[in-house]
């Protein structure tokens, strides 16, 4: 998928095997990330992100 961020993002990814990963984010940044199965928690202020997940 591609991301845009439209303001600044802090939140924590939790993986299937119990490993977790603190992501942050800045207005404007465009983000690129593979397809991974996670539990996304939102660890600031609330965000707004705009989203496009590629098919194959």
């Amino acid at each position: 998928s591609i991301t845009v961020f439209l303001n600044d993002c802090k939140a924590r990814f939790s993986y299937p095997d119990g490993h977790r990963e603190e992501f942050e984010a800045k207005a404007g940044q465009v983000v690129h990330m593979d397809a991974f199965v996670h539990d996304p928690v939102n660890l600031g202020e609330a965000f707004e992100a705009i989203q496009v997940e590629l098919k194959k």
